[in-house]
């Protein structure tokens, strides 16, 4: 939901807030430990009391991997795939309950109309488990 671009090194909240100025959402990616043997940070995780409010949804689960401790928080929520190869397509994703286009989209996270599915490409059919996100 954005078009200007932000550099990374900047203040987090204001970051934030440039996003929503533009209309777009924050996402809190990888605020826990993903299940992964790669360099992580858990300051937004850390700082999560102090953050609530500053982003728009949470990353409940990345990959195959679901944050149990992220979806007991109460804070918003959001799927990611994490998708960089073929081989992640079994993963979770977020299923939103709204037109498909972007204003919507962009509204049905903020507002959390939205679920999580774990998607498993099998080789007759895709299957996937919804689980609705308490609103």
């Amino acid at each position: 939901g954005t078009t200007k671009f932000r550099g990374a090194d900047a203040d987090l909240v204001e970051s934030a807030a440039h996003i929503r100025e533009q209309g777009g959402i924050s996402i809190a990616a990888h605020p826990v430990w993903t299940r992964r043997l790669e360099k992580q940070t858990y300051h937004l995780w850390d700082n999560r009391e102090k953050l609530n409010g500053v982003f728009d949804a949470w990353e409940v689960a990345s990959g195959p991997h679901l944050f149990q401790e992220v979806q007991e928080s109460g804070l918003p929520m959001i799927a990611s795939s994490d998708l960089h190869h073929r081989s992640q397509l079994n993963s979770w994703k977020t299923a939103v309950r709204c037109e498909k286009n972007a204003q919507d989209i962009l509204n049905a996270v903020r507002k959390q109309h939205i679920d999580y599915v774990f998607y498993e490409e099998s080789a007759s059919e895709a299957r996937d488990w919804r689980i609705a996100l308490a609103n």
